[in-house]
């Protein structure tokens, strides 16, 4: 019995020596895989990797696509290899950040931003660069913030504020109402105004490209401005005499208009009976103009060019009814034809 379990012993004995002679522990057994199917290697630099230990996961919209495979470092910056699935295709302006389950659970590393593939896609051996990754804040700057705010921040002069506030509006209570009132009043003018508002921005804003476009021609008329004015200083009595001319003849041509009033307005009664008949024979006047714009379009299209050679003969009935003209001619009884 003795010897049985000295053997058990010197065998346990010569195990923990053939284990602590190999080096082998638990970090050396193999973990389990994150990934699923065939995945490619991309590196990612970091700043800060925190507390990102192997085989942390990496996620995208909280679907696990990947997970670290190294961590080295080189130059104060941390290379952090990554093994992603081959399915989830990302593009070189990808975002990735560090972030915690958990206030105490592990790291993983976020894709916030799976980029444009107009940019390019990550392929095997790519590289992340520095400023396309970061870091959330972890329990520990969180914890450090809030006893900052606790201990040395502000929160002890939140009753100065409201003590503050309390005087301001003591026995104004109706008025600071008022002004809210009239406040919610505006914003909702505004809110209803927000269409006109936005077409007189954008008014503004094509003005201000039109001013843009036009620089050019602003600062050329700027430039000759001052030669402008340089002139007009200089031709100041010439000026001076153009305009002394012009109210000369301001005063001739108001006399020149007084003198000729009545004979202007008895020009113009001589013409009312003229323009009397012509407007009572209006009717008779729009067919015949009528006809001759016809006429003129019928001898366009008959003869077209410039010039045009017409040889006929022309009969005045005077003091004849109106009559329609026939082929051959009109003559009325008792009317003599008088040819032209």
């Amino acid at each position: 019995m003795m010897t049985g379990r000295l053997g058990r012993v010197l065998a346990g004995v010569l195990a923990a020596a053939l284990l602590a002679g190999c080096g082998f522990g638990l970090e050396d057994l193999p973990a389990p895989s994150g990934t699923h199917g065939p995945t490619y290697k991309v590196t990612a630099q970091f700043r800060d990797v925190q507390n990102l230990t192997l085989g942390a996961k990496v996620k995208l919209g909280g679907v696990v696509v990947g997970e670290v495979d190294s961590i080295s470092t080189a130059d104060y910056l941390a290379a952090v290899k990554m093994k992603l699935e081959k399915e989830f295709k990302l593009g070189k302006d990808a975002h990735l950040q560090i972030r915690f389950t958990t206030p105490l659970g592990e790291d993983f590393i976020s894709i916030t931003s799976e980029g444009s593939v107009r940019h390019g896609v990550l392929a095997e051996g790519d590289t992340i660069p520095v400023r396309h990754t970061g870091d959330a804040p972890s329990i520990e700057d969180t914890f450090s913030a809030v006893s900052t705010l606790l201990n040395g921040g502000g929160l002890s002069k939140l009753r100065i504020i409201a003590g503050e506030l309390d005087t301001a509006f003591k026995g104004r209570t109706g008025d600071a109402r008022s002004a809210l009132i009239n406040l919610h009043k505006l914003i909702a003018d505004l809110d209803d105004h927000k269409l006109d508002i936005d077409r007189t921005l954008d008014g503004m804003a094509q003005l201000a490209e039109t001013l843009n476009r036009g620089t050019g021609v602003v600062e050329q008329a700027l430039d000759l401005f001052p030669s402008t004015l340089q002139t007009l200083a200089d031709d100041t009595q010439g000026i001076r005499q153009l305009l002394t001319r012009v109210d000369d003849l301001g005063g001739v041509v108001s006399g020149l208009l007084r003198r000729s009033q009545q004979s202007l307005l008895a020009d113009l009664d001589n013409l009312r009976p003229t323009l009397d008949a012509l407007r009572a024979r209006r009717a008779e006047l729009l067919p015949t103009f009528r006809s001759l714009i016809l006429l003129g379009k019928s001898v366009q299209r008959a003869a077209p060019g410039d010039y045009l050679n017409i040889s006929g003969t022309i009969q005045f009935l005077l003091n004849a009814p109106p009559a329609r003209p026939q082929p051959g001619g009109v003559i009325h009884q008792g009317a003599e034809p008088t040819a032209a």
